[in-house]
């Protein structure tokens, strides 16, 4: 797990926190901004991050990063609380059809969790996991 502050300016204290585990949330520490993070969360199935702010904190620039598809960048107006799209990162993926990332989770023999993601092919709906058997790993080796 890691803990990541919000961007540092304006020279303020972080107004909220991104805690990634599985997949990145945000614990809020100023309420002043949850209705941001509620709208910036609802333009995209990704996973926001505030990359800059101005110095009066009136515009964002927001990515968006999904598992499926290129970083997509935004222009969000706080006043408005309208988010315009500006560009992605890669616009060579933006028109080709990837496959999205599933976590799952490995429980190890010290007993923590191991976070894993695993992108099947598109052809592929419903994959069945099967748990490795110890004993057949240990005759490999």
């Amino acid at each position: 797990m890691s803990v990541t502050p919000w961007s540092t300016r304006p020279r303020r204290r972080s107004k909220p926190l991104a805690v990634e585990y599985l997949r990145t949330e945000w614990k809020i520490l100023d309420e002043s901004i949850r209705g941001d993070l509620s709208y910036l969360q609802s333009i995209s199935e990704g996973d926001i991050s505030v990359t800059d702010r101005t110095l009066d904190d009136m515009f964002w620039t927001v990515s968006s990063m999904v598992d499926d598809g290129p970083v997509r960048y935004y222009l969000y107006d706080r006043a408005r609380k309208k988010a315009r799209f500006m560009f992605t990162n890669r616009q060579d993926l933006e028109k080709v059809k990837l496959s999205k990332m599933h976590t799952v989770l490995i429980k190890s023999r010290d007993g923590l969790n191991l976070v894993s993601y695993l992108t099947l092919p598109p052809a592929l709906k419903n994959p069945i996991f099967e748990r490795p058997n110890p004993r057949r790993l240990e005759k490999t080796r």
